[in-house]
């Protein structure tokens, strides 16, 4: 399985380690949005996925594209209010990470 992150227009290929297949196979969606230290985490990201996907510069397979469909009808069968609540504590941990480390003068 070969991923392809086009972040900014850049693409990154990457082949997972085989010995973790069987491990991420064993991991649900479900499971990183159940969880407490997971669940706003995987929220943020899979919508940031989808609302950034047409920055794409190549067309997304078929695959793909089913795959967004699919998650997008996850994202939305969980109300808005949740989805917010979500946000704001990723957000809360990225700031709270953010000033530790510039307390401790690290950038």
């Amino acid at each position: 399985m070969t991923s392809t992150s086009n972040s900014s227009n850049l693409s990154v290929d990457w082949e997972p380690i085989p010995k973790f297949c069987d491990t991420c196979e064993a991991i649900t969606l479900r499971d990183l949005l159940d969880s407490a230290i997971f669940g706003p985490w995987t929220m943020s990201a899979i919508c940031n996925g989808i609302n950034h996907s047409e920055y794409l510069e190549e067309e997304p397979s078929a695959e793909d594209q089913l795959l967004e469909y699919k998650i997008y009808q996850v994202t939305r069968g969980i109300p808005y209010s949740v989805r917010r609540a979500m946000f704001a504590e990723t957000a809360e941990l990225v700031k709270l990470n953010r000033e530790t480390r510039e307390s401790q003068g690290r950038n």
